[in-house]
């Protein structure tokens, strides 16, 4: 008996290290650029099946599990409209666009903005497209208006709007024009652009997207749910003591700039000291960096990384 049992641990022992190695090869293998660039746009798919027709697998499991009526379209999960009534009172209406929103808002502020760096596939759409583009051809905004005074600017006007009569919510979408693009007019499907949604797809796609740094300048200036991703990711990196989020260990940081060239959100910066900086305010968390940085000084970590001191731009 004890022969059989002593074999049995034997044998738990051996599998189990089997288990380990095997383990520690996924993640090796995982940890590598290529597969963390197929890691990504893994994301940014699974981000269309939860959220966009015809799988919309995010509004279904919610109308399952709260019982509520949703339809399979992006309106259902639309995160503008709560957005857009912060401040008048609506935004404690229980639905499901209120309650995607809180979700969002919670991730934010423990994990980061992950939604834009990990799931949302418009504004993959457009950083995607602006790497068929030689770099010569795109605009680097920074250099030429200040980013973060049209991002809050635009963001502040988008929550007073409704007290001022007006409804920017459905207006300038870029969601909705999005499902246009993938639902409908690839099936023949031709809907009525308004102007809105017309200068919507030409800002989006062409100027601030195809032609523009990083393709991601729609996400920089004029999307609200991003911009408050981002206030809620600065406040839980000051209130919480455990956090996730970027940290650049300062002793290996060589300031050799990579990470500023990858960035889709122009996000990174070099200090007079040679340290690479992250900018919370426009940091999506999409880990391009981290990627393309040759010292392995960038991370994603869970509060603070083993001990060394990181570096952030308020």
């Amino acid at each position: 008996m004890q022969r059989v049992i002593k074999t049995m641990i034997e044998n738990f022992k051996r599998k189990t290290h089997c288990f380990i190695q095997l383990m520690e090869y996924c993640r090796k293998t995982l940890d590598r650029p290529a597969s963390r660039s197929i890691k990504r746009l893994l994301g940014y798919v699974l981000g269309f099946l939860l959220f966009y027709a015809p799988f919309a697998l995010f509004h279904r499991a919610a109308a399952c599990l709260l019982n509520i009526e949703s339809n399979l379209t992006i309106h259902s999960f639309c995160l503008r409209v709560p957005t857009a009534h912060l401040l008048d009172g609506k935004i404690f209406q229980l639905n499901l666009p209120v309650i995607s929103l809180f979700l969002l808002s919670l991730s934010a502020f423990f994990l980061g903005p992950i939604f834009c760096g990990k799931l949302c596939p418009a504004g993959a759409l457009t950083e995607y497209l602006s790497m068929l583009v030689p770099e010569k051809y795109k605009i680097s905004w920074a250099d030429h208006i200040p980013v973060l005074h049209v991002r809050y600017g635009f963001f502040l006007g988008f929550i007073l709007s409704s007290f001022l009569g007006g409804h920017l919510a459905c207006a300038y979408c870029n969601f909705y024009t999005f499902d246009l693009l993938i639902n409908y007019i690839p099936f023949g499907q031709i809907t009525a652009f308004s102007s809105s949604m017309l200068l919507t797809l030409i800002l989006w796609i062409l100027i601030l997207g195809v032609f523009t740094k990083g393709g991601r300048g729609y996400c920089s200036f004029f999307c609200p749910v991003g911009t408050l991703q981002n206030i809620i990711y600065i406040l839980g990196s000051r209130i919480l003591p455990i956090h996730g989020r970027l940290s650049i260990i300062r002793t290996r940081c060589n300031g050799c700039g990579l990470c500023l060239l990858k960035c889709p959100m122009n996000a990174m910066s070099v200090n007079d000291n040679g340290i690479a900086e992250q900018n919370m305010h426009l940091c999506i968390l999409c880990m391009n960096c981290a990627d393309k940085c040759p010292s392995k000084a960038i991370r994603y970590t869970i509060g603070k990384n083993e001990g060394q001191p990181d570096v952030q731009k308020f």
